[in-house]
């Protein structure tokens, strides 16, 4: 593998991992915010949207860096990957308990966050 090939495939594996890091830090405050004020559990889903959505957005701007052209597609992609890679752990965390009712609509949107970050991040990208 190339110089170059390298330094995308470790970035990639960074972004993806900071991505899951931040995700589950998220997911630990709106667990602290349900515990301590009493927030409705009737919105749970939206918390763990929420939380995904920043994560698959932090993975679509990396994305977008390191790619440096077409940041919508490239963006969208990293959103994916870190869609299969979160879910594969927690499917692993879970031995397929929650699997099924993970499997939501609503991750469409997370995606198209990835997208529009990946496009933030192609401008963003030093030269």
């Amino acid at each position: 593998m190339s110089q170059k090939g390298m330094e995308i495939f470790s970035g990639t594996l960074r972004w993806i991992m900071g991505s899951i890091i931040v995700t589950a830090v998220m997911f630990l405050v709106f667990a602290g915010l349900l515990w301590v004020t009493g927030l409705s559990e009737a919105h749970v889903q939206m918390y763990a949207l929420i939380s995904c959505g920043v994560g698959c957005a932090l993975c679509g701007l990396g994305g977008g860096r390191l790619m440096g052209k077409r940041g919508l597609l490239w963006g969208m992609a990293y959103g994916v990957l870190f869609l299969l890679a979160f879910l594969s752990a927690l499917f692993g965390m879970t031995g397929g308990i929650v699997f099924p009712s993970i499997l939501r609509p609503g991750f469409a949107l997370c995606i198209l966050a990835a997208g529009l970050a990946g496009a933030l991040g192609v401008n963003l990208r030093k030269e």
